[in-house]
């Protein structure tokens, strides 16, 4: 099963134990966050949202924090 979350305005496709990175989030090393989900597949049922699936969340945790500056 996965699911397509709306993290900081991008769509990311995530999994039960995956790991992605994203940018532009304002949280803290160890903070637990959720996000809003717009689709889940399960095998061949897919779940659409109307933008987002009402009572569904993608839950995550910050276990780092990257910082890169423009030249």
């Amino acid at each position: 099963m996965y699911a397509i979350a709306n993290i900081s305005g991008k769509q990311y496709k995530v999994e039960a134990g995956s790991t992605i990175v994203v940018d532009r989030l304002n949280a803290e090393i160890g903070e637990n966050i959720s996000f809003p989900v717009m689709l889940t597949v399960d095998g061949n049922k897919v779940k659409a949202g109307t933008p987002v699936i009402k009572d569904v969340v993608a839950m995550g945790s910050i276990y780092n924090i990257f910082t890169t500056y423009a030249k």
